[in-house]
């Protein structure tokens, strides 16, 4: 399972195949990148989706019309939560936070004086 009771999720990919209840019974419908809030759990794979998402019907018999989506399968979602203290984000590992790029940048640049000192001095000390 993907998602959690009160899970808000990404419904994934755009434009995926999704079952509607349009009233007279299951359809077809074509739902597009949306974020939805999931309810109950119905059955081993489908979760209420506590406010209807408005899709396009297609009936078997080609006719088109609007309709509701109001359960969706867990497979085609992805939750968006908190990942907690112990989640690490790639971005920060490769190139640090904000402040730790200022503080490095900071001490290079207080390195860079020492060293100018450094040899100042030296070429004191050595005439």
């Amino acid at each position: 399972m993907n998602c959690q009771k009160g899970d808000l999720a990404r419904v994934i990919p755009p434009g995926v195949k999704a079952e509607c209840d349009c009233g007279c019974g299951w359809r077809k419908g074509l739902l597009i990148d949306k974020i939805v809030r999931l309810g109950e759990l119905v059955g081993e794979q489908r979760w209420v989706i506590e406010e209807r998402v408005p899709v396009k019907i297609f009936s078997p018999c080609g006719t088109s019309a609007m309709g509701f989506l109001t359960a969706i399968s867990d497979e085609i979602l992805r939750p968006i939560r908190n990942p907690g203290p112990e989640a690490t984000d790639e971005t920060i590992q490769r190139l640090g936070t904000p402040m730790d790029m200022r503080l490095r940048m900071r001490l290079e640049n207080e390195l860079a004086k020492m060293n100018d000192s450094l040899d100042q001095l030296e070429k004191v000390l050595t005439r």
